[in-house]
C-alpha cells in the first residue's frame, strides 16, 4: 500500500492506493502545505479535547486588522527540549517552522513569524563574527532550495554550541538521532562501531 500527496503541484489530496493484510497497518508522515492552519486545527482539537472549546470554535486565515490585534484566549506550553526532540529526530519540519516563529515573537516582542524569526538569527550569527553575505535564509526547516548555508557555517553554530557547555550542549545532542536507535537514523549504521555513538 502506498500513501502519497503530490507536494509539487501544491495537492493537499492524500491519495492511498494498494491493500494490506487483515490485520496490519501502514503509517506514512506526510509534510503539511499549510502550516500555521493546521497548527491552529491541531489546537482547536486539543482545546476540544480539553472541553476548552467546541466544534463551533472557527478556524480562519489572519486578516490584516489581526495581525495588529493578538489575543490569547488559550495556550498550551511544551518543554524546549521535548520540542527540539520532536523536530530533530524525526527531521519535523513543521515543528521547525514553529521554532522560528516562536524565536521571533519571544526576542522581538511581537507576533511570531518569519521575518521576526529570522532577524534573530541574523544577529546571532552577526555576534559570531559570520557577514550576512555568507549565507542566506528562506524558511525556519531549510526545506527550502533559497536556503544557503556552508559547512564552515554549520561547524561554527556547533563550535558555538559546544563552547557553551551545559544546558545548550546537551540540549542539543539529545534532540538527534542516534545511529541504529532512534529518529532518521534508527535504520543507519546498526550493528557498526557507530550504532549508539553517532548523533545527526
Amino acid at each position: 500500500m502506498e500513501i502519497a500527496r503530490d507536494w509539487r503541484a501544491g495537492d493537499r489530496t492524500i491519495t492511498v492506493t494498494g491493500h494490506l493484510p487483515a490485520g496490519k497497518e501502514r503509517r506514512r508522515t506526510l509534510s503539511v502545505p499549510d502550516s500555521a492552519r493546521h497548527t491552529a486545527e491541531v489546537l482547536k482539537q486539543l482545546l476540544m479535547d480539553a472541553g476548552i472549546a467546541n466544534r463551533d470554535l472557527l478556524v480562519r486565515p489572519a486578516g490584516a486588522a489581526d495581525r495588529w490585534k493578538p489575543r490569547r484566549q488559550a495556550e498550551i506550553r511544551r518543554p524546549l527540549p521535548l520540542l527540539l526532540a520532536h523536530a530533530n529526530k524525526p527531521s519535523d519540519n513543521l515543528t521547525a517552522e514553529m521554532l522560528l516563529r516562536h524565536l521571533g515573537a519571544d526576542a522581538k516582542g511581537a507576533l511570531g513569524d518569519v521575518v521576526s524569526g529570522h532577524a534573530v538569527i541574523r544577529d546571532h550569527l552577526a555576534s559570531l563574527g559570520v557577514t550576512a553575505h555568507a549565507y542566506r535564509l528562506a524558511d525556519g526547516s531549510g526545506v527550502s532550495h533559497y536556503n544557503l548555508v556552508s559547512a564552515s557555517l554549520l561547524v561554527r553554530l556547533l563550535a558555538d554550541v559546544h563552547d557553551r557547555g551545559d544546558p545548550a550542549r546537551t540540549l542539543l545532542a539529545e534532540s538527534l538521532s542516534v545511529a541504529g536507535q532512534d529518529g532518521t537514523l534508527a535504520t543507519r549504521m546498526g550493528g557498526t562501531a557507530a550504532e549508539g555513538v553517532v548523533r545527526a
